[in-house]
This record gives C-alpha cells, sequence and structure tokens, in this order.
C-alpha cells in the first residue's frame, strides 16, 4: 500500500507515465544489482551457505522496510524504492544460491527434491498466513501508519532471530575456508 500510495494511486495530481517509468527504471537497478552481486560474490555462495542465507533474510527485510518507510519523505521515494528493490535482489540470489547447499544438507536419503518441495510447502503456507494476517492488520489499523511501521518493524526483528536460530542449529558436515583454517 506504501508503495502505491508513493507512485500516485489515488493522487488525481499523479501522472501515470511517470510513475511507470520510476518503476521500470526501479527495476533496472534491481536487475544490474543481482548481475553486480552474481559477478562479484558467486564463488563463495556453496562455501559460506548459511551466512549468504542469513544475509539474504537480512537484506529481504530491509527491503520491506524501506518499501515502508519510502513514502514519509516524497523527495527520497524514488532513492528508498531503488534501495529497497536492490536489497531484494541481493536477497534473492544470495538466497536462491544458499538455498541448494542447505537443502543437500537436510536431504539424508538423498531425496533433495523431496525436501526441497515440503520446504517449498511451508514457506507457501507461512505466506499465505502471513497474507492473510497482513490484510487483518491492516485493515485494522488503516489509519494508524505509525503503530503499523513499529509492528512490521517488530516482526522483522522476529523474523531474524528465528531464522538466525534455525540456521545456528543446521549443523553442516562440509569444511568452508573458514573452518578448515581453524582446524
Amino acid at each position: 500500500r506504501s508503495l502505491l500510495a508513493g507512485y500516485g494511486v489515488g493522487d488525481l495530481h499523479a501522472l501515470p507515465g511517470a510513475a511507470a517509468i520510476q518503476w521500470c527504471l526501479r527495476d533496472g537497478v534491481g536487475h544490474l544489482t543481482s548481475l553486480a552481486v552474481v559477478g562479484f560474490m558467486s564463488s563463495s555462495f556453496d562455501a559460506y551457505c548459511k551466512q549468504w542465507r542469513l544475509l539474504a533474510d537480512v537484506m529481504n527485510d530491509i527491503g520491506l522496510t524501506l518499501e515502508l518507510l519510502a513514502p514519509i519523505h516524497p523527495p527520497l521515494f524514488f532513492l528508498c524504492t531503488c534501495l529497497a528493490v536492490s536489497a531484494k535482489s541481493i536477497s534473492g540470489i544470495a538466497g536462491g544460491c544458499s538455498r541448494n547447499q542447505i537443502m543437500n544438507h537436510f536431504a539424508l536419503r538423498n531425496n533433495v527434491g523431496d525436501v526441497n518441495a515440503k520446504s517449498s510447502s511451508q514457506g507457501t503456507v507461512g505466506n499465505l498466513l502471513g497474507l492473510v494476517i497482513g490484510m487483518a492488520v491492516t485493515w485494522f489499523l488503516e489509519d494508524k501508519r505509525c503503530v503499523t511501521q513499529v509492528l512490521c518493524i517488530a516482526l522483522l526483528g522476529c523474523h531474524i532471530f528465528c531464522n538466525w536460530l534455525s540456521l545456528h542449529l543446521t549443523h553442516m558436515t562440509s569444511l568452508n575456508p573458514y573452518r578448515l583454517r581453524a582446524l
């Protein structure tokens, strides 16, 4: 809702063409960010999969926070949305690339496809629940932007903590360069 308002939805003075150009430029920045991350960091995705997985979650939450806060100061709206889509692009690359190693770790019976499918199903159920709860919260707190923002930031903090804990409890059996040097 914040992004749509920032792009002028509901504003009679907003120009649809300008909003479309900003949207395309914002997406272009995201694509360029993805290419840069792959170009500079791809060799470390396997060795540091847990760190990249956590970074993916942090970057996604930073992107969501920037999108939430972008309409507060209209002159910085476009910059905030570009930074948000860049953060989400980093999240997509880091999350997707690190996911393979983590799924391989949980596939104890050489059943990576099965583990991946069940993990995706859990994510889908979580997203559906979040969508329903988010719509209810938005409906109840429609005019209370500050409360909505505080609640969102608190939930994002909880999200990062839970992901950190799950990665902390995941013990990889392979040696990355850091662990190898420690031996």
